[in-house]
């Protein structure tokens, strides 16, 4: 079985290909929470994307999932 190249999808986008086309696939989901500015914790929206994937055995998979964050324009 191959394993999908999953670097850089959204985490929701990665787990859906994994059910429809990997069933026998199970992921293990590991978030990584980048230090960021206080001041504008609020103002920011952000996306889950998998920076590293990794076999754990022959039927499970570890994705390391970070936040792209989106800043907000400065006027």
């Amino acid at each position: 079985m191959g394993i999908p190249d999953l670097l850089g999808l959204n985490l929701y986008d990665a787990l859906d290909l994994l059910e429809k086309n990997y069933p026998e696939l199970s992921a293990v989901v590991v978030r990584y929470y980048p230090a960021i500015s206080k001041k504008h914790e609020k103002q920011m929206t952000g996306t889950e994307r998998i920076i590293r994937q990794k076999v754990l055995g022959s039927n499970r998979i570890e994705l390391v999932v970070s936040v792209f964050y989106d800043f907000p324009a400065v006027n």
